[in-house]
C-alpha cells in the first residue's frame, strides 16, 4: 500500500532528531490502496483517516511519517490478524506504545471500518513475547491451553532464578520451548537445550520444544502433540 499526507504546519523538536507536528493548520489526510474489486467492474475503493498533531512526525531529511502507534494501527487493518498481533507484540516489548494506547485508538475509531480487525489484534497482542516466533506459538496453542504464560519464571527458593521459559503452565509445570533458527542449530546448541530440560525437569517441569517448521507447516499436528504431552503430565500429577 502506499498513502499521501496532505498540508501539516507547524512543527516542535522531539527525542530522537525527529520533529513532532504540534499544530496543524489543516488536518491531513491518508489514502491508503490496493482497493477491492468487484467482480462486475474494477472499482477502487478510498477510505481517508484524517490525520492528528500526535499522529505523524518529521524526520530529519524532512519526511514526514507516522508515529509508531498510528503505523500499527493502520497495519492492523491491511495485514493478517497473526501478523498484526506479531507488529503488536514487537511495539509493546520495544516499548513504543503501551496497551493503554492502543485500546484507546480503538475506543476513538469506533464504527470505522477494520476497527473490529484492529480490536482484536490489540485483544490478543502480548509485549512478553520476544519474537515472532514466539508470538504465533501463542496465538497457536493459547486457545486450547489457556494456562500458559509467556516469559514464565521458575524460581528456587531464594527466589533466583532457574529458568525462563517462553510458555509456561505453572499449575502443571509444563513448558513450550520455540526454537527459532537463530540460536538453536548445531550440535552444541541441541546438546545445551537438552541440559537445560533436564535441569527443569529436576524442578518437575516437563517441556516440549517446537520449531518455525512446526508452527507454519504443521500446526494441527503440532497442537495434537502439545495437547497429548500435556494430557500424560496432568494424567500423572492426578
Amino acid at each position: 500500500g502506499s498513502a499521501s499526507i496532505n498540508r501539516c504546519e507547524g512543527v516542535r523538536q522531539g527525542g530522537g532528531g525527529r520533529r513532532q507536528v504540534s499544530r496543524a493548520r489543516r488536518p491531513g489526510r491518508v489514502t491508503s490502496w490496493p482497493a477491492r474489486q468487484s467482480e462486475s467492474r474494477r472499482v477502487l475503493i478510498r477510505r481517508q483517516l484524517a490525520l492528528t498533531p500526535d499522529d505523524i512526525v518529521q524526520l530529519p531529511s524532512g519526511i514526514w511519517i507516522t508515529t509508531e502507534l498510528r503505523t500499527a494501527m493502520d497495519c492492523c487493518v491491511v495485514l493478517s490478524h497473526e501478523a498484526a498481533v506479531c507488529l503488536l507484540d514487537a511495539g509493546l516489548h520495544q516499548k513504543q506504545f503501551s496497551h493503554d494506547q492502543l485500546r484507546e485508538q480503538v475506543a476513538l475509531r469506533a464504527g470505522m471500518p477494520g476497527v473490529r480487525a484492529q480490536e482484536r489484534a490489540v485483544d490478543a497482542a502480548d509485549g512478553r513475547s520476544e519474537s515472532a516466533a514466539e508470538s504465533l506459538t501463542r496465538l497457536l496453542l493459547l486457545p486450547w491451553l489457556p494456562g500458559l504464560v509467556p516469559q514464565w519464571k521458575l524460581r528456587e527458593q531464594n527466589d533466583r532464578i532457574v529458568a525462563r521459559f517462553d510458555l509456561g503452565d505453572p499449575a502443571a509445570k509444563f513448558a513450550i520451548e520455540t526454537d527459532g533458527r537463530r540460536g538453536h542449530e548445531g550440535k552444541a546448541m541441541a546438546a545445551k537445550d537438552h541440559a537445560r530440560d533436564r535441569r527443569t525437569g529436576a524442578w518437575g517441569w516437563k517441556t516440549e520444544r517446537v520449531t518455525w517448521f512446526d508452527i507454519r507447516c504443521r500446526p494441527a499436528e503440532t497442537v495434537a502433540r502439545v495437547l497429548a504431552a500435556h494430557r500424560r503430565l496432568v494424567g500423572k500429577a492426578a
